[in-house]
């Protein structure tokens, strides 16, 4: 663990594999990062990290708490470079579709526009609905 890193980008493009292994994790903005940065990613199959890697296509996904499970990935990827390659490239491609400015507004806007009337103004009084 090498801490808080100013330098994070530079480290992702010296890497030839990204790996977060966690206990516990939500929408890890790191895991994004490494995706756009076209690495090869090992993740654990805690909090959100299985809904942001598709395992054998974004990266791979190893059992939490498994040293083996999580070495062996690791172990196959140092073996594979068109793997990596492959991998790191459709994970890009996946980060931009789905984690990238114009998808992201284009969610908001949908989500915004689609809210239903709740009969609640601002103040969450009960209103007339105009």
């Amino acid at each position: 663990f090498l801490g808080l890193r100013p330098d994070a980008r530079q480290l992702l493009g010296i890497m030839d594999v990204y790996v977060q292994p966690s206990n516990g994790e939500g929408i890890s903005i790191a895991v994004i990062e490494a995706m756009l940065a076209r690495r090869a990613i090992v993740v654990s199959d805690a909090g959100a990290l299985p809904e942001i890697i598709d395992d054998g296509s974004t990266g791979l996904i190893c059992r939490v708490l498994d040293a083996a499970d999580l070495a062996g990935k690791i172990a196959d990827l140092a073996r594979d470079p068109e793997r990596r390659r492959s991998l790191g490239e459709r994970a890009r491609q996946v980060a931009l579709e789905r984690f990238g400015t114009e998808p992201f507004v284009e969610r908001m806007t949908s989500v915004l526009e689609s809210e239903p009337n709740t009969g609640l103004n601002i103040q969450g009084k009960e209103s007339s609905g105009i």
